[in-house]
């Protein structure tokens, strides 16, 4: 029984010292890109993409010029308030597979779309992920006063929205369920965010989050 105690006691300080070390690494990641800087950027000896500020049709084309070498681990580290939902996807599928880092905050688009897609997330230290309410359904896009070439528009991203969700086998549904307090606020229509705990994320198909030295999430 002693034996079984000391093997337990020893896979504890086996795992524990590797989730360690995986987030010594990451915060070595983050720190080579300065979140203070609102740009993009590449550090081609890490092979590590620096993203900061908004995600739009500009910023997804500049990403796209970067020089990855997709034979290299590919690691993104990420600080947006968010942005265009068309342009957050074209980046997602762009960089494919990497590894995502949150040292400040990753909002909207970006938690919904640059943070779903990594493989591993790393959240550091004062790192937010914060999502809001998912795609306008079609039913509310043709109910809406829009001229009908906004309407095909915003369907065309409503399908595009899903099958990003679909396709990654992530419920959807999870930008749709708030905490209980902020139910009246989204049924209203506000715009509102919250940060899911890490089991919440997991409910829902997301996986392979680590917190490090984080306060929020866990």
């Amino acid at each position: 029984m002693l034996r079984k105690s000391k093997f337990i006691v020893l896979l504890i300080i086996v795992f524990s010292g590797y989730s360690f070390a995986q987030c010594e690494k990451a915060i070595e990641v983050s720190n080579l890109c300065n979140a203070d800087n609102n740009s993009i950027w590449f550090d081609r000896d890490s092979n590590t993409v620096c993203f900061n500020g908004e995600i739009d049709e500009s910023s997804a084309f500049l990403v796209k010029t970067l020089p990855i070498d997709r034979e290299l681990p590919l690691k993104l580290v990420a600080n947006s308030n968010g942005g265009d939902v068309s342009s957050a996807i074209d980046i997602a599928e762009h960089l494919d597979k990497y590894d995502i880092y949150v040292t400040q905050h990753c909002l909207s688009a970006c938690s919904q779309f640059l943070f779903m897609q990594a493989k591993h997330k790393y959240v550091i230290h004062e790192g937010m992920i914060a999502i809001h309410g998912g795609p306008w359904t079609k039913e509310e896009i043709l109910a809406a006063d829009f001229p009908d070439e906004n309407k095909t528009l915003l369907i065309g991203v409503t399908q595009r929205f899903e099958k990003f969700y679909t396709d990654r086998n992530i419920n959807i549904d999870i930008l749709t369920t708030p905490p209980p307090q902020l139910h009246a606020h989204l049924a209203a229509g506000e715009i509102i965010f919250w940060m899911p705990k890490k089991a919440e994320f997991e409910q829902y198909g997301v996986h392979n989050i680590h917190y490090c030295d984080s306060k929020f999430g866990k």
